[in-house]
């Protein structure tokens, strides 16, 4: 099953991370995942109701058992090994800035943190990729939470994605914004 076919539904991707911490903590270690895309929409925002192809991981410490990790559970629940992976990890270095909002918690359980950047950053990255429907969708559901809670301009949040991205995505990201605008209420 290629990861494009894949849906994991919240249930299936809240048993699956379950899962990683028990094979973490039988290690004796206690994982800290750093994630963002589908699986943050989803989990948190719980705008995602009908899954994911996918958990996009930023960064993860301690890392070296994370590949064996995906592969048990790739292979138990029928999965593709890319169910669990790093393809996102660049726009978490192609930013110009750290991220300096406080860590997000989404998920925890024995063994296992999962954290997220910032609302405006995760806005930045789904503004830059925009690649489809979803992508969309998820980004006007970022832009109202993010509204919801700070009235920004439409220009002083487009000053914030700068430092989330790299000189080439902020442009992409920035005329986007301007088309997601208008679809606000």
């Amino acid at each position: 099953m290629s990861t494009s076919s894949l849906v994991i539904s919240p249930d299936e991707m809240r048993a699956a991370l379950v899962r990683l911490g028990a094979l973490a903590l039988a290690d004796g270690v206690d994982l800290h995942l750093r994630i963002t895309g589908g699986t943050v929409m989803m989990l948190e925002f719980k705008t995602r109701v009908t899954g994911t192809r996918d958990c996009d991981v930023l960064s993860a410490q301690p890392s070296e058992k994370l590949p064996e990790y995906a592969r048990i559970i790739a292979v138990e629940k029928g999965w593709p090994e890319k169910w669990l992976n790093k393809n996102a990890s660049k726009f978490e270095r192609d930013a110009k800035a750290p991220d300096d909002a406080a860590t997000h918690e989404v998920f925890r359980c024995p063994g296992l943190l999962v954290t997220r950047p910032s609302t405006v950053r995760l806005l930045a990255w789904k503004l830059a990729r925009y690649a489809d429907s979803v992508d969309q969708a998820d980004a006007l559901d970022l832009l109202r939470s993010i509204l919801s809670s700070t009235p920004y301009s439409r220009e002083s949040l487009a000053l914030q994605l700068d430092a989330h991205l790299s000189e080439i995505e902020v442009k992409r990201a920035i005329e986007n914004l301007e088309d997601l605008w208008e679809a606000l209420p």
